[in-house]
């Protein structure tokens, strides 16, 4: 399996996931104006970021069932460029790492443990 994300031609962000057989599935998170998955473990749990229609970058989890979870770490905030969370990988434990900016435009990492 395969995860990422394309842009419509008209600007806007969608993720995908491409199974084994080249079946192509594309979604977006609830509320979402920009959605790009990032990476994908072998249980076919995919992470990503995505914009909010206020501006607001968030983390998310999409399970391989398709249920999707917004990961907001502690302390990320702030609706300015590149303010969020950012989550970057994961391993097939669940197990997550990336980087949050903070409202004073600090960027710290962060490792998510498994649920």
């Amino acid at each position: 399996m395969v995860a990422g994300y394309y842009t419509e031609s008209t600007g806007p962000i969608h993720g995908f996931v491409r199974d084994a057989n080249g079946a192509i599935k594309t979604f977006n998170a609830v509320g979402a104006t920009q959605t790009a998955a990032v990476a994908i473990n072998g249980a076919g749990t995919v992470i990503g970021t995505y914009i909010d229609k206020g501006g607001a970058y968030h983390g998310f989890v999409r399970s391989a069932k398709g249920a999707m979870n917004k990961l907001d770490v502690p302390g990320a905030g702030g609706t300015a460029n590149a303010h969020g969370t950012f989550p970057t990988a994961i391993n097939d434990k669940g197990e997550i790492t990336g980087y949050y900016t903070d409202s004073n435009n600090l960027t710290h990492g962060f490792i998510r443990s498994a649920p």
